[in-house]
């Protein structure tokens, strides 16, 4: 007689369906795989990096630091687990262990994505000269990396506006429907009061992607320089319109009012600024500001106080503060 055995996948089979199924979207179904084939054998580094992987996928980023914890622990030369580990650690705001993480792999294998990624982190926690170093570092090693460019010419934007402008130009010559390359274009050129070619740049960025709300914003302020005031008063509008949660299109929008002769219609998107939102240190400023400067003295310094709750550090509510010496 012949009798059936089933035999039990072994762990190669388990970890080829786990990468499989991570490499086609299904995190999901590499997760039970791994589970398996860690409880047969689990001192395999591989099989907790991909399982921080598939975490990951899924947005558990703290169980995806824990796998990816366990793969550096069982391999301290895993360049791929560090990596992961930074991207986890970043996700769930560990900022300053996440750029440890990223320089490690770094160390152990520099990659074009891996300096991008570790500068993003380090502009995240105020070391712009460090970010500078690993954006250009990425460049070193790919030269057209279309991240890597766009994102050292935002942080150069004020600090070096002419190789900003450089960079932004050679994003749109690699990539024609970059509209975040035309959008800050845009803005770089109304600084240099570029008026038409800032027009021309931010246009384009729309015709892209029109749910851009700063792209809205930058050409309202570029057609009020440039006295089209109804134009302007399109596209503040249009930036509220894509985003009718945020704050800043409508307190923007109330600048524009105020500053055109309509306080009844600045006030009135000032509040509904500070609705959407009331601790918005800078929306509850701008409404304090227009409040005192219209004379309604009580309340205006009470949304400057909010303001200055909300972020200790406001420089203009605190300046305010302290031209008129109010009392806290």
């Amino acid at each position: 007689m012949v009798t059936s055995i089933a035999v039990r996948p072994t762990v190669t089979k388990l970890f080829e369906t786990a990468l499989r199924a991570v490499h086609g979207n299904d995190p999901n179904s590499a997760i039970p795989a791994l589970e398996e084939a860690l409880r047969s054998d689990a001192n395999q580094p591989r099989f907790w990096a991909l399982l921080g992987d598939a975490y990951a996928e899924l947005e558990q980023f703290n169980a995806a630091v824990s796998a990816f914890e366990k793969a550096i622990e069982l391999d301290r030369d895993s360049a791929s687990a560090y990596a992961g580990l930074g991207r986890a650690l970043t996700e769930i705001g560990k900022l300053a262990e996440a750029a440890d993480a990223l320089s490690a792999s770094l160390r152990l294998k520099p990659t074009a994505s891996r300096h991008v990624l570790l500068g993003d982190v380090l502009e995240a926690i105020d070391q712009d000269s460090d970010a500078e170093r690993a954006y250009r570092a990425a460049l070193a090693i790919e030269s057209n990396h279309e991240e890597a460019l766009f994102n050292l010419a935002l942080l150069l934007r004020s600090k070096d506006p002419a190789e900003a402008t450089r960079l932004f130009n050679r994003v749109i010559e690699l990539d024609s429907s970059f509209a975040g390359a035309y959008r800050e274009l845009g803005l770089i050129l109304h600084r240099q009061d570029d008026l038409p070619a800032a027009e021309v740049a931010l246009k384009k960025a729309l015709n892209l992607d029109q749910e851009q709300p700063w792209a809205h914003i930058y050409l309202a302020n570029v057609l009020w320089s440039r006295q089209d005031f109804v134009g302007a008063e399109e596209q503040f509008t249009a930036a509220c319109d894509v985003s009718p949660l945020a704050t800043y299109p409508r307190y923007m929008l109330g600048e524009f009012y105020s500053a055109t002769g309509r306080p009844s219609q600045a006030e009135e998107q000032f509040r509904i600024a500070v609705r959407s939102d009331s601790n918005d240190a800078d929306a509850a400023f701008r409404l304090g500001r227009f409040l005192v400067e219209r004379g309604d003295l009580d309340e205006g310094k009470e949304w400057v106080r909010n303001a200055i709750a909300a972020a200790p550090d406001h420089r203009q509510a605190s300046e305010m503060k302290d031209l008129l010496r109010w009392p806290l």
